[in-house]
């Protein structure tokens, strides 16, 4: 992830914090977005869309990132995936239980 260093010159007061930002190729189209919400959400699109595990790790709000892996999971059924949901008990049961049918 990249740092967008898009502060304003001038006052204090007028200095956003930085946008966090993939350099991933792939996930190139989701920087324009508004939130880092919308960013992630489109990550996780991408992810799917692609069928790559590997574009989820771009995601760092936690919710976001488990579903990613979750649903990416679920679409290959792959109940190995499911070992990457971080610190989401239900989420990790409910991956489980999806992929071993």
């Amino acid at each position: 992830m990249l740092l967008c260093g898009c502060l304003s010159q001038g006052k204090e007061e007028n200095v956003q914090p930085p946008r966090i930002v993939s350099s991933v190729p792939e996930l190139q189209v989701c920087n324009s977005k508004g939130s880092a919400d919308e960013r992630e959400t489109c990550y996780m699109e991408v992810a799917m869309s692609r069928s790559n595990v590997n574009l989820c790790e771009e995601i760092s709000a936690p919710n976001i990132y488990n579903l990613c892996v979750s649903n990416l999971a679920k679409m290959e059924g792959d109940p190995a995936l499911c070992v990457r949901i971080k610190k989401d008990d239900w989420r990790y049961t409910d991956c489980i239980a999806s992929t071993s049918k």
